[in-house]
């Protein structure tokens, strides 16, 4: 039996699970680590939370376990 859930893109984001956060403008890469709080496909927001700040962020799924934000993120 399927479900909706089994039927669409896979997630490269899983709740729980580590990321990579990146933040991007011209001329300029951070990258930090973070726990996502929910599942994502390529192209969904997301929100994830700062592994050492321990801030809540939302972001773009760009990659397998990756969450970018910045200006060069296409929505």
């Amino acid at each position: 039996m399927l479900i909706a859930r089994d039927v669409g893109p896979p997630h490269l984001v899983r709740r729980g699970h580590p990321v990579e956060l990146i933040y991007v403008r011209p001329g300029l890469r951070i990258s930090a680590l973070g726990v996502a709080q929910e599942d994502g496909a390529l192209g969904d927001l997301v929100r994830v939370m700062n592994a050492e700040s321990r801030r809540q962020l939302q972001g773009v799924v760009s990659g397998p376990g990756e969450v970018s934000f910045g200006e060069t993120v296409a929505r």
